[in-house]
């Protein structure tokens, strides 16, 4: 598992893109993890 403060707001969609088409994860569901990875991405600030 990757934490979700290993790559930067933006790295993450194009991660979590990577990731879905190896899934039958639907695209409302990738679209609600890659949202939650960004919102805890490294580069955000608490």
């Amino acid at each position: 598992m990757i934490p979700t403060h290993h790559y930067t707001l933006n790295a993450w969609p194009s991660v979590v893109k990577g990731m879905g088409a190896r899934t039958n994860i639907s695209e409302n569901e990738l679209d609600i993890l890659s949202r939650y990875f960004q919102y805890n991405a490294k580069d955000i600030k608490e």
